[in-house]
C-alpha cells in the first residue's frame, strides 16, 4: 500500500509517497543570510527506508554580487549526493558519503568527499565524526553532536549491542519517523574581486570589437580573463584572481580600427602583451610596441619560462627604441590622435608613435598592419645586434 502526501509552506515545499518500509521526497527551500543578503534555491530529492537513505540536492543563486567591504562576493551554485547506510551488525551506527561540486567564476571548481559514521546515542541526539578532503583544502578530521528537540518521551541511552542480522528492517515507515532533511543550509560564496581593477586594452589606434584573452604562465586561459573590447578599446574583468609574481600575457584578436594615416576602417592585427605581475590593479594594452617586445622576448619557441625570465627588458627596449624612454608601453592608454589632441605626456608620446607606425605603413605600401610589425621587428633587431657589435669593439 502507498500513501502520498504534500506540504507546502513559505520555505520549502516536500511531497512524499509512504510504502510499507520506503519513503521519497521533493524538498524546495529558499535560503537567505541577513548579513550579506545572499540569496539562494535549492531543489532536493530524497529516498529514505529504515536502514538507507539518499539525498540529491542542487542549488541556484538567486541573489546578484555584492560589495563585502573592500571584496565582491558572488554566491555559487552547485550540487551535493549523500547516502547513508546501516553498518553490518551495527543498527545504531550508520557509514555517511558525501560528493559536492561548487562552481566558481574564478578559480577551479571545488570538488570534495566526505566520509563519517553516525553513531545513535539516544532516539534523539546522535553523534558523528568523520574526514573531509577537497581540492583546495587537506584532509581534515569532524566531529558533530546532533540533539532533535523536543526529546521522545521515556528516551534512554542506545543498547550498544551486536545484531543477529547485518541488516535488519525496522517495518513500516510513518511520517513522525522521518529524518530532518540533509542539505547544505550555508550559502556558499566565492570572493570575485578583491579590490584589484584588471583591463585588457587593444590599440593600433582604439580597437572596437577586439577578442582579447588573458593567459596565465602555464599558457592556460585565465577563468573570467575575456572580453571584446568596447569603444574605448578596453575590457574590464572583475572576476579575475591573479597570482603575484607570475607572468601573464593577453592575446587579442579581430576588431577594427580608424588608421591614422588613412581615415580607412581597418582590419586589426592579432597583438600580444606580456607583463610579470607584481600585485594590484593591472592594465595590459596590446598594441604593435608590445607585439614587438613580445616576439624579442620569445626566443624559445614558446617556451613561456624564457618569456618570462626576458619580457621586462624586451618591453624597455621597444620603448626606448621608440624614443619613449621610461614610458611603461604595457600600462599606458595611448591618446587616439582621430579623436584627441596629443598632450606632452606618457599617452600623448605613445599616441604619436602608434600614429608614426600608421603613416610608416602607409609610405611603405605594406600589405598589412602585420608585415609593418615584421618590418620594425628586423630594423629593431638590427640595432641591438649593430650595438652589440659596437660594445664589443669599444672593449
Amino acid at each position: 500500500m502507498l500513501h502520498e502526501c504534500c506540504k507546502c509552506c513559505l520555505f520549502y515545499c516536500i511531497c512524499c509517497g509512504f510504502g510499507i518500509n520506503i519513503s521519497y521526497s521533493l524538498n524546495l527551500f529558499s535560503d537567505y543570510e541577513t548579513k550579506s543578503r545572499h540569496k539562494r534555491l535549492s531543489l532536493g530529492l530524497e529516498y529514505q527506508r529504515s536502514n538507507f537513505s539518499a539525498h540529491v540536492n542542487s542549488y541556484y543563486p538567486t541573489s546578484h554580487r555584492k560589495d563585502i567591504g573592500d571584496s565582491t562576493e558572488e554566491a555559487s551554485a552547485g550540487y551535493d549526493l549523500k547516502v547513508t547506510g546501516q553498518m553490518p551488525y551495527l543498527p545504531w551506527a550508520k557509514i555517511k558519503g558525501t560528493r559536492y561540486h561548487w562552481d566558481e567564476k574564478q578559480g577551479s571548481d571545488i570538488k570534495g568527499t566526505i566520509f563519517g559514521v553516525k553513531v545513535d546515542l539516544t532516539p534523539s541526539i546522535d553523534v558523528e565524526f568523520g574526514t573531509e578532503k577537497s581540492n583546495i583544502a587537506d584532509r581534515a578530521s569532524y566531529m558533530r553532536l546532533t540533539t532533535q528537540f523536543p526529546l521522545k518521551d521515556n528516551e534512554s541511552f542506545t543498547n550498544f549491542s551486536i545484531d543477529s542480522k547485518p541488516f535488519r528492517n525496522a517495518g513500516i515507515v510513518n511520517l513522525t519517523d522521518l529524518n530532518p532533511v540533509e542539505r547544505s543550509n550555508k550559502i556558499r560564496v566565492e570572493k570575485v574581486s578583491a579590490g584589484s581593477k584588471i583591463i585588457l586594452g587593444a590599440y593600433n589606434a582604439t580597437t572596437v570589437g577586439a577578442n582579447c584573452m588573458l593567459y596565465n604562465a602555464s599558457g592556460v586561459a585565465v577563468k573570467g580573463g575575456s572580453g571584446i573590447t568596447t569603444t574605448n578599446g578596453r575590457v574590464n574583468l572583475p572576476y579575475v584572481k591573479l597570482s603575484k609574481n607570475s607572468l601573464y600575457y593577453s592575446v587579442c584578436k579581430d576588431g577594427s580600427y580608424v588608421d591614422e594615416a588613412t581615415g580607412i576602417t581597418t582590419n586589426a592585427p592579432t597583438l600580444r602583451s606580456a607583463v610579470v605581475y607584481s600585485g594590484g590593479d593591472l592594465v595590459l594594452v596590446a598594441s604593435p610596441l608590445s607585439e614587438i617586445a613580445y616576439r624579442m622576448a620569445n626566443t624559445a619557441a614558446g617556451n613561456l619560462s624564457v618569456i618570462k625570465e626576458k619580457i621586462a627588458a624586451a618591453n624597455d627596449t621597444v620603448a626606448a627604441a621608440f624614443g619613449l624612454g621610461n614610458t611603461d608601453v604595457i600600462a599606458t592608454i595611448p591618446t587616439d590622435l582621430n579623436i584627441a589632441v596629443a598632450q606632452n605626456d606618457n599617452s600623448g608620446r605613445f599616441g604619436l608613435i602608434l600614429a608614426a607606425i600608421s603613416q610608416m605603413s602607409e609610405n611603405s605600401a605594406d600589405t598589412s598592419p602585420n608585415a609593418t610589425i615584421k618590418a620594425l621587428i628586423n630594423n629593431l633587431e638590427g640595432m641591438v645586434v649593430a650595438a652589440k657589435v659596437l660594445l664589443k669593439g669599444v672593449r
